[in-house]
């Protein structure tokens, strides 16, 4: 398993979709956060197994969610640099890392 962290800015986008989803119905933003986790896993175990995307990222569906977790790795860290939304999220992203 490859050690994870967060950017702030990708701490700020689950914070914002989870109170949304939470603000929606009680407890799916908890359910919201337990998939996020859950591609997290998925993508610390095997990071080079998922899908390319804007040549030096990669990404995992949010499963159950439209959202996608954008992140970078390499040989030690898998770094996650957004959680995208598929139909309102913004490229502003792509200057994080």
């Amino acid at each position: 398993m490859t050690a994870v962290r967060f950017l702030p800015e990708a701490e700020q986008d689950l914070a914002v979709a989870y109170d949304w989803y939470e603000s929606q119905q009680s407890g799916l933003g908890s359910r919201f956060t337990s998939a996020v986790r859950e591609a997290l896993v998925k993508c610390s175990d095997d990071p080079q197994s998922h899908e390319v995307y804007l040549e030096i990222f990669r990404r995992r569906r949010v499963w159950g969610f439209p959202y996608d977790m954008v992140f970078h790795s390499d040989d030690t860290m898998l770094t996650v640099v957004a959680i995208r939304h598929h139909f309102r999220g913004t490229d502003d992203w792509r200057n994080r890392l």
